[in-house]
């Protein structure tokens, strides 16, 4: 049986971006092939930091894979996902999703169209304070 390798990329290299980087690397069948940042000089610098490569063009990074992370500043998620999604990638997004519940329906419709899947980065509902608190009866409902 022969197991797919995804090529994944990261878009956004601050701090979340770098801690995507380190998750992505840690996962078997899964290639970091590198990140994309507005701030080309800042994106070299991490990229040598965690031994990938910057790519100076989002479409070059796009190309070569078939899923991607979005970690930049969420004004910025609607016209990066519909570009992701519209090259036929999987894409990841940490939260806030979008800015709007508008956005939000267009991306999934678009994902549906374009049959590819979309997440998002809710993982704090795995905090294990979030879960303790929503097993205790006397806790606010967060």
């Amino acid at each position: 049986m022969n197991k797919t390798i995804i090529n994944y990329g990261i878009i956004g290299a601050g701090h979340i971006g770098k801690y995507h980087i380190n998750q992505i690397k840690r996962i078997n069948d899964v290639k970091l092939i590198g990140i994309y940042d507005i701030n080309f000089d800042y994106a070299t610098t991490v990229a040598k930091e965690k031994n990938t490569i910057a790519f100076k063009n989002i479409n070059e990074l796009l190309n070569k894979c078939d899923a991607v992370t979005i970690a930049t500043p969420a004004s910025t998620h609607f016209q990066l996902s519909k570009l992701i999604i519209k090259s036929k990638l999987h894409l990841f997004i940490e939260k806030p999703f979008v800015t709007t519940v508008k956005e939000a329906q267009q991306l999934i419709e678009l994902s549906k169209q374009y049959n590819v899947k979309l997440q998002i980065g809710h993982i704090e509902r795995f905090n294990p304070v979030f879960t303790y608190l929503l097993k205790e009866s006397t806790a606010i409902d967060p």
